[in-house]
């Protein structure tokens, strides 16, 4: 599962979010983002870094690489784009999602999904956002 998470965030603020589609994904490949290999290299080489942002259950939030909102829709956009392109660096992107029958469309439309929930969280004021991940 995975959704939006807001510095400060508590329990009923849980309860006006929602969970991204493809959600049992997401960890996974927000867990080779934050490993070295092809990933995230992709990410580095493309500025996309702030997809690779995260908090888990236990992770204090010091520890998290924070980004704001905006920089969250910026690079879920450039990802669209490079699958659209069909860039050379949308295949280790698009292979983070291994094990599933993941498409490119698939991919896009999930990334919708974040691009609209980190405009809600900006719209709340909220300055600091990552994504909340259960490995």
């Amino acid at each position: 599962m995975a959704h939006l998470y807001w510095s400060g965030m508590k329990l009923e603020d849980e309860a006006q979010v929602v969970e991204l589609k493809e959600g049992d994904l997401w960890p996974d490949w927000v867990a080779q983002a934050n490993a070295p290999g092809p990933l995230r290299d992709a990410l580095e080489r493309n500025g996309l870094l702030p997809l690779a942002s995260h908090i888990t259950e236990g992770m204090p939030e010091e520890d998290v690489d924070w980004t704001t909102p905006r920089e969250l829709i910026r690079a879920a956009r450039a990802l669209q784009e490079l699958l659209r392109e069909r860039n050379a660096d949308a295949a280790p992107l698009l292979a983070g999602f291994s094990g599933s029958d993941f498409t490119p469309a698939e991919l896009h439309e999930h990334l919708d999904d974040l691009v609209q929930q980190a405009e809600r969280v900006a719209a709340r004021g909220q300055a600091r956002v990552t994504t909340c991940v259960n490995f």
